[in-house]
C-alpha cells in the first residue's frame, strides 16, 4: 500500500468515526428526549413519533458507518436525513441550517471516498 492510499484509508476511517460519533450523540439525545429536541419536533408539527423515527434513523446510520462495508449506504441514508435537516432548519424553523450542512458534506465525502478511490487509476497518467 503506498504512502498516499494509507492516508486516504486513515482518513476515510476518522470521518466515519467522527460522523458516527455525532450522529449516534444526537440520535441518542433524540431518543432520551432531552427538552430541546421534544420543543424542536413540536415546533416541526410531526409530533413526537418523527422524533423516534429520525433518532432510530440516525443511530441505525451510525451503526453502519462503523463497518466497512456498510458505510457507504450507511452514508447516503445520514446524508438524507441532514438533507431533511438543512430543509427544516431553513423553511420551518428559521435557524441557520450549518451544522446539518457540515453533516451533509461530512456524509457525502464519506460516500464518495471509496468511488474516488476505485477510479483513481483513470486519473494516473502513461
Amino acid at each position: 500500500m503506498t504512502g498516499a492510499a494509507r492516508v486516504h484509508r486513515t482518513g476515510w476511517r476518522i470521518a466515519r468515526a467522527a460522523a458516527a460519533l455525532l450522529f449516534g450523540t444526537a440520535g441518542v439525545l433524540k431518543l432520551v428526549g432531552i427538552e430541546s429536541m421534544v420543543g424542536l419536533f413540536e415546533t416541526i408539527g410531526w409530533g413526537q413519533w418523527f422524533r423516534y423515527f429520525t433518532a432510530g434513523v440516525e443511530l441505525f446510520g451510525a451503526a453502519m458507518l462503523i463497518s466497512r462495508r456498510t458505510a457507504v449506504p450507511g452514508a447516503v441514508m445520514l446524508a438524507c436525513v441532514s438533507l431533511g435537516a438543512t430543509i427544516v432548519n431553513l423553511w420551518v424553523i428559521g435557524r441557520t441550517p450549518l451544522p446539518a450542512l457540515f453533516l451533509l458534506a461530512l456524509t457525502v465525502g464519506i460516500a464518495g471516498m471509496p468511488i474516488r478511490a476505485s477510479h483513481r487509476y483513470l486519473l494516473k497518467k502513461d
